[in-house]
C-alpha cells in the first residue's frame, strides 16, 4: 500500500473529513472476558495496564 498525500484545498471529501475530525467525538471501546485468579494479592489498576 502506498501513502499519497492529500491536497486538502482541492479534495472533494474535505468537508465531510473535517466534520468528523472537528466536530464529532470518535471513541473506541472493548469488553473481553479476563482470568484475573492468579493475580492475588497485587493491585488490580496496574496489572490491566
Amino acid at each position: 500500500m502506498d501513502f499519497h498525500l492529500l491536497d486538502m484545498e482541492n479534495w472533494e471529501r474535505r468537508e465531510y473529513y473535517t466534520h468528523y475530525i472537528n466536530e464529532v467525538v470518535c471513541t473506541y471501546s472493548i469488553t473481553v472476558d479476563m482470568d484475573i485468579t492468579g493475580l492475588e494479592g497485587q493491585k488490580l489498576y496496574p496489572a490491566m495496564l
